[in-house]
């Protein structure tokens, strides 16, 4: 997003007559595909790690308090 912010900032009339505006929509799409991607890649991770975990009947991880103070600042930040 950065970087298309600044490339459409920049003015070339003569080899983008248009503009660069349309670069805005690209950026999205390309940070949108690859945000999809960890996300995939995180959920594939957890039913691996869920599967290990009752495959060898062991007990939930343990969370400590940093831990659980990060999670509840996160969750609460995207009600904000």
């Amino acid at each position: 997003m950065w970087f298309a912010a600044r490339q459409m900032r920049k003015r070339k009339p003569y080899k983008y007559p248009e503009g660069r505006t349309r670069l805005e929509p690209l950026a999205v799409i390309v940070l949108s595909v690859f945000m999809g991607s960890i996300s995939i890649q995180l959920v594939a991770e957890s039913v691996q790690a869920i599967v290990r975990m009752s495959q060898n009947n062991q007990e939930a991880p343990n969370v400590n308090d940093l831990a659980l103070g990060i999670m509840a600042s996160v969750i609460g930040k995207n009600y904000i």
